[in-house]
């Protein structure tokens, strides 16, 4: 546990690092995490907490972990990644999903039927809320009513640009 705290600790250390740049972090592209460190005892729950400092801390996405494995004497390394929007997820970590194995030795180490870095917004988002930031500008969209309630403030808009935004998010795919 301490070796996989110790991981966390330096990942948000690069992180930090690399943000310090500006401009040349992208939240919105594409990451590979690699961890090196053969020691790990649980790897799911390590990439689990990988994907959750990404997610809360980077709002990042689109990653892959990537994390060694020995299992009956062979070593591999498992890729793993998220889908915010299955199985409800709603943007909270709850599951990760092993996408791919590449065993050392093998004359083909990686599948060559799946995508890494496949679409993380799918078309359905499976009944989650969709959180807009907006202005009022008028007739394009004008505040029509505000409720508090325990969690904040709701905000209902109307108006052209108000209207497309509920198409939009009534559509369901084909």
């Amino acid at each position: 546990e301490e070796r996989e705290d110790d991981l966390n600790s330096t990942l948000a250390h690069q992180f930090e690092h690399i943000k310090g740049y500006g401009q040349s972090f992208n939240h919105r592209g594409k990451f590979l995490v690699v961890v090196t460190d053969f020691g790990v005892h649980s790897p799911k729950a390590l990439v689990m907490d990988i994907i959750k400092t990404l997610w809360n801390d980077h709002q990042i996405a689109n990653s892959v972990i990537m994390v060694p494995n020995v299992y009956e004497s062979v070593i591999s390394f498992d890729l793993y990644t998220w889908f915010p929007y299955e199985s409800g997820q709603c943007g909270k970590t709850q599951e990760v999903v092993l996408i791919d194995r590449c065993v050392l030795g093998k004359d083909r180490p990686l599948s060559t039927n799946i995508s890494l870095f496949s679409s993380k917004t799918p078309l359905n988002i499976h009944g989650c809320p969709i959180r807009v930031s907006t202005w009022e500008s008028r007739p394009n969209m004008m505040l029509a009513k505000h409720n508090k309630t325990d969690g904040g403030i709701t905000y209902e808009y109307t108006g052209t640009e108000a209207v497309y935004l509920l198409l939009l998010s009534e559509m369901r795919s084909v």
